[in-house]
């Protein structure tokens, strides 16, 4: 469901949103956190997500859900301890899993 921050445009490109200010970094194909500044930025102060075709931010829970993923993303996983969390670990990626997509 898209809220007054969404749309429902898929999310198209990984950004970051500033918690203080709101400002939006986008970042392209993957989360660079180079993009953030120079120097020594406070990761804690930026939440991560994607952005869409009209700049509308989505966390990364909003994101997989507008594309229609289920289930834990690779991050929950890496949090909980999981003991191979990651796609470099040779997971498959989550939208080529046919049991984490909802049915059409």
């Amino acid at each position: 469901m898209a809220t007054q921050e969404q749309s429902s445009r898929p999310p198209r490109q990984a950004s970051f949103r500033h918690l203080a200010s709101g400002a939006i970094v986008n970042t392209g194909c993957f989360h660079d956190i180079t993009c953030l500044g120079s120097g020594d930025v406070d990761l804690d102060q930026w939440e991560a997500g994607f952005t869409d075709s009209d700049g509308r931010f989505y966390s990364r829970e909003e994101a997989a859900r507008a594309v229609g993923l289920c289930g834990r993303l690779e991050s929950e996983s890496y949090l909980a301890g999981e003991v191979n969390p990651t796609l470099e670990a040779g997971h498959l990626e989550a939208w080529r899993k046919a049991e984490l997509r909802r049915a059409a």
